[in-house]
């Protein structure tokens, strides 16, 4: 039975997607840009470029999260400080605290089990609010931060860290959750832990985690 669950944020119990897609348009409105759908996947692939760069470390966050809002605005030949409507979309996205469908019910019966842990790449600022807006705070016992940690899953160093400060568990106590392949499982994997895939969309991997769910009903299985 796993006494430790290290369960991510975006995507697997806040709506990341639905989020990042509010403060978007809202900042695009700011500088006169239609929020349409072409314009707002346009920024999306810009950003998830630019984010698997920083998870190969081919690029520091804070260049990522200027680059970003660089590139896209050279594409509608805006002149504006990236730097600040980055500023402004991370303030919108600080407030986007909706969630995964089931993620209070599952958090709640879990927390009477094991000790819970938000284990999120990200800003930790926005983070942080978002956890605090959801309300999913009080399940947690921590929630660990790359940028405070100073390294992003999937590295070692990440979870060196977080070993660090729950005093080095065993690892077979520990169960990893999420939704990226790359960051979540594969770190988890890399690491010795037990990994458990949040795949609501049925997708295929060549990676063999110990549980794939669907529905985040299911994890509740894993803890009976």
């Amino acid at each position: 039975m796993y006494k430790i669950l290290l369960i991510d944020l975006d995507n697997t119990l806040l709506d990341f997607d639905l989020a990042q897609r509010k403060a978007l348009i809202t900042t695009l409105e700011k500088y006169g840009i239609e929020p349409s759908e072409n314009n707002i996947e346009l920024f999306r692939k810009i950003n998830t470029y630019y984010w698997e760069e920083y998870e190969k470390e081919r690029i520091t966050k804070e260049k990522l999260l200027v680059k970003r809002f660089e590139d896209f605005f050279n594409i509608f030949n805006i002149k504006e400080d990236s730097s600040i409507a980055n500023k402004s979309f991370l303030l919108e996205l600080s407030y986007g605290s909706d969630k995964i469908e089931h993620a209070d019910e599952v958090l709640e019966t879990l927390s009477k089990k094991v000790k819970i842990y938000a284990v999120t790449n990200g800003v930790y600022n926005t983070q942080k609010r978002r956890v605090e807006e959801s309300g999913l705070k009080k399940y947690f016992s921590d929630i660990f931060v790359s940028e405070k940690i100073g390294y992003q899953k999937p590295k070692k160093e990440f979870f060196d860290y977080v070993f660090k400060e729950l005093n080095y568990p065993e690892k077979e106590s520990i169960i990893v959750v999420g939704d990226s392949l790359s960051a979540d499982i594969k770190g988890g994997m890399e690491y010795g832990l037990d990994t458990c895939w949040y795949n609501p969309k049925g997708k295929t991997t060549s990676l063999e985690p110990t549980y794939v769910i669907t529905n985040l009903l299911e994890l509740l299985k894993i803890f009976k």
